[in-house]
């Protein structure tokens, strides 16, 4: 075999096993996760196993307003039972959380402090929203207020 036959054939291998890789990573079902949140002064919803869905979040009635049923936000939504809210922000395709079991947390723009909703997986930061960011099986998710300033 020629060596640019061998270097092409690597090649389309190389290819085609990153194509399987990210088909895989796109291929999210439901998962088996733990949803937690931290307010300020007690705990709105202790360590919570639910299992995600493939059925979209869809909060303010449209139905382009929607999440997927797999991500952080369809485990937010299983695990409290719908029990939390906020605007559908067009500009970044995803709900701003303000609430979470009656707890609120506004962003207010201009002032010199502000609490929010932060979200980590696995005890991680996300910078991604809980929206875009979808749950393998295990995962832990946790939300809690925290100020930014």
């Amino acid at each position: 075999m020629h060596l640019s036959t061998r270097i092409s054939l690597a090649a389309v291998l190389a290819c085609l096993f990153l194509s399987m890789l990210a088909s895989s990573a796109l291929a999210v079902g439901p998962a088996v996760v733990t949803v937690r949140a931290e307010g300020l002064g007690e705990t709105k919803l202790p360590p919570t196993v639910v299992t995600t869905s493939t059925e979209p979040v869809v909060k303010d009635g449209i139905a382009s307003d929607s999440c997927s049923g797999t991500s952080a936000i369809g485990a937010l939504e299983r695990a409290t039972g719908g029990s939390w809210g906020g605007p559908w922000e067009s500009s970044f395709h995803q709900y701003v959380i303000n609430t979470i079991e009656g707890e609120t947390h506004q962003f207010e723009a201009g002032a010199s402090s502000n609490y929010y909703w932060s979200f980590w997986l696995n005890d991680t930061y996300q910078e991604s929203g809980a929206c875009e960011v979808q749950l393998n099986p295990g995962d832990r998710v946790l939300f809690f207020p925290i100020c930014y300033e």
